[in-house]
């Protein structure tokens, strides 16, 4: 994935949670999605490309509480 965000010349690659399928999800849930975030981070930083994560309406990181839960 990386190498192909980095052929055309992306510095910066976003990405966001899933779509949200129950109501709520567990401190265990948001841990391993915080853990795969950190590792894609950890993989493209060494190619050159930052990560961001994107919180957005509707996915299982949404509110400012979820997003707090993640970092």
């Amino acid at each position: 994935m990386g190498k192909i965000l980095k052929n055309p010349g992306s510095s910066v690659a976003a990405f966001g949670a899933k779509d949200r399928r129950q109501k709520s999800y567990s401190l265990d849930d948001y841990k391993d999605m915080a853990q795969i975030a950190n590792e894609i981070g950890k993989r493209l930083l060494d190619i050159g490309i930052k990560y961001c994560f994107h919180q957005h309406t509707g996915t299982t990181v949404e509110t400012e509480k979820e997003i707090y839960i993640c970092s």
